[in-house]
């Protein structure tokens, strides 16, 4: 996750917070990283695992999220997706009403967030979804 944009590393960073004492963090639940349909918005499955933000201070926009597609030589990488995958950004682990959905964008072996980015508010909750896999037949 970064502050509109991605950088390669720290060193190649130069956004900076538009003021002092502001904080962004999260975490996640340490569920696997399986598909479920559980809690997903109808036709989509999300990933078991969630994660929860903390902002401190001003509210600041434009975080770009990226997560490494099944395909990137990483360790921790999603589980093979069917077609597109989504960010859903909610107030609870309940994506299956009232989520924000954003497609992301695959770029190389990433899924990025839109360039224009996400407004993420304190304790929100947000996951990664795709389409399920078509039926047999």
């Amino acid at each position: 996750m970064g502050l509109r944009g991605i950088a390669n590393s720290n060193a190649t960073n130069s956004n900076v917070f538009e003021a002092d004492r502001t904080f962004f963090g999260f975490g996640n639940n340490s569920a696997g990283t399986g598909w479920t349909s559980v809690g997903a918005p109808l036709e989509r499955q999300i990933l078991q695992r969630t994660f929860r933000v903390t902002e401190k201070g001003t509210d600041v926009t434009g975080y770009v999220v990226s997560i490494p597609d099944n395909s990137s030589i990483l360790g921790a990488k999603l589980q093979r997706e069917t077609s597109v995958v989504y960010l859903y950004v909610d107030t609870d682990t309940n994506f299956s009403v009232g989520a924000t959905e954003y497609v992301m964008i695959l770029s190389g072996t990433n899924w990025i967030s839109s360039s224009t980015g996400i407004d993420f508010d304190d304790a929100n909750f947000f996951t990664f979804g795709t389409n399920p896999p078509p039926a047999p037949g």
